[in-house]
């Protein structure tokens, strides 16, 4: 009878993603795009390979679906739900994944009337919105991933809010800025290092101007904004489903109030 070998565990399988998720890209809305969504999602897949992935140690496959498969995350472009005045939001899939939301009317109406007539803003928020929305899903799937900022309270791992709105282009499409794991470090001396993948934020918790952070102080959730126009901004808003909001309520990920038909998150 021969001995059965014990197995050896391989150091890397520890280091490396122990799942790479599917993340299906659906669209369900009436309003237009705007642009090929198979070009896009080839752009936002070397997002994550070239620029997300190695500094995060993180990765994923975008795949076009027409409803989530089982087991797989969604990105899903609809026109809007009720009470829905942010761009985009995180919610779960029938069973229980992640699942972002990027709204095209609400982004349509918020661009001015200027932008309207140039259908490249359209696309830029849209693309901006998603990959924001990826990136954050991607960094902290179940939002539970805190850092803790001695004398200031504890900061949530939501690697695109701090640097919200501005990004980079790829393949001619606009992706979201994000910040380094230095950003969370504040060992770091201002200028002694990079913070943020477009090099803006100049020391660690640098928020820029249209950014905010999500902030645990004396027993509450607070988002800290880099400007009053975005603390205004988002006194306008219903944040019920943002990811922020729901570190709030629970350290588990749970279901926003607003839900997918089964048409849209059908497994």
């Amino acid at each position: 009878m021969t001995t059965p070998r014990p197995r050896r565990l391989i150091a890397s399988r520890f280091l490396a993603p122990a799942v790479v998720p599917e993340i299906s890209c659906i669209v369900d809305a009436k309003t237009p795009l705007g642009f090929d969504l198979r070009t896009f999602v080839a752009a936002a897949q070397r997002f994550i390979d070239e620029h997300l992935g190695p500094v995060w140690g993180v990765a994923a496959r975008l795949r076009i679906r027409r409803r989530t498969r089982p087991g797989c995350w969604a990105l899903l472009f609809v026109d809007t739900e009720p009470q829905a005045s942010d761009d985009g939001w995180h919610d779960l899939t029938a069973d229980g994944f992640p699942l972002a939301k990027v709204f095209l009317r609400v982004l349509e109406n918020d661009l001015t009337a200027a932008d309207r007539l140039h259908p490249k803003a359209f696309q830029d928020e849209v693309t901006l919105t998603a990959t924001h929305e990826i990136a954050e899903m991607l960094v902290d799937p179940a939002i539970t991933l805190c850092v803790q900022r001695t004398g200031f309270g504890v900061y949530s791992l939501e690697v695109a809010d701090p640097v919200e709105e501005d990004g980079f282009t790829i393949d001619g499409f606009k992706m979201t800025d994000f910040v380094y794991p230095s950003w969370y470090e504040q060992f770091h001396k201002p200028g002694s290092t990079r913070f943020d993948h477009c090099g803006k934020c100049q020391r660690p918790f640098h928020i820029l101007k249209d950014g905010y952070a999500s902030i645990f102080r004396r027993g509450r959730w607070n988002d800290h904004c880099g400007s009053r126009k975005k603390r205004a901004r988002f006194e306008r808003e219903d944040r019920r489903g943002h990811r922020s909001e729901q570190r709030k309520h629970t350290g588990h990920l749970v279901r926003s109030t607003r839900r997918t038909t089964p048409e849209q998150a059908r497994s």
